[in-house]
């Protein structure tokens, strides 16, 4: 479109992840008879909501296919760090989610250092579902999360005259059903996964710092 742009930070693997994890963790609850998939992700949320945010400490980066976006790196890998005794499959299944909304975080700061206003977050396909996961994302990002079902949802009149029209457009290619929007609340969350990430010294030359402390 003459004079438009689109401005796409990608990562390769965000809700391939959370399939990943169903896959090799979850599997014999499928062989035990909780066969539907969209009931064992509920599970899965289920058993991640009962873990404080943070995961007790459990890091996880989500390169399981390399990193693209903010930095370039095919040869990234993922990682679980902070493993315990105490550890349980609950808290791999909420790192995962809180790692994909951190590297959700990272992108929308290269945007905002880019000159874009993010007002708002747009949620569609299989991990949209997960209220937990979207709650995640609210918290972490400090954004509203806008769940989408078939489109984006207008805000005032302009914005549903070009959704309008964008939808007649894509239902000419692909039939589309009624818009559903609904919006998450945002709690005050923000700040209690900050108190399970510290400065860490891995080695004498190698130093892990979160990005609002000093590494001293």
């Amino acid at each position: 479109i003459p004079g438009a742009y689109f401005l796409l930070p990608w990562c390769q693997t965000a809700g391939m992840v959370s399939n990943w994890f169903r896959n090799e963790f979850y599997g014999h609850f499928q062989a035990g008879g909780l066969g539907d998939v969209a009931a064992l992700f509920r599970h899965m949320d289920e058993e991640a909501d009962g873990i404080l945010p943070g995961s007790d400490g459990l890091v996880m980066l989500p390169h399981l296919a390399g990193a693209f976006t903010p930095e370039s790196n095919p040869r990234a890998r993922g990682v679980f760090f902070g493993i315990t005794l105490q550890t349980t499959r609950a808290h791999f299944s909420r790192a995962i989610l809180e790692s994909v909304a951190f590297m959700l975080k990272r992108n929308i700061a290269l945007l905002e250092n880019l000159g874009t206003t993010v007002r708002e977050i747009y949620s569609l396909g299989g991990g949209s579902k997960s209220e937990l996961w979207n709650q995640i994302k609210a918290d972490i990002c400090q954004k509203p999360v806008v769940t989408v079902r078939t489109y984006l949802p207008a805000g005032d009149n302009e914005r549903q005259r070009q959704i309008e029209e964008g939808l007649w457009y894509l239902g000419r290619v692909y039939p589309m059903g009624e818009p559903v929007v609904r919006k998450l609340a945002e709690e005050d969350w923000a700040n209690a996964w900050k108190a399970n990430y510290h400065t860490l010294r891995v080695g004498r030359r190698f130093v892990i710092v979160p990005a609002w402390e000093s590494a001293g």
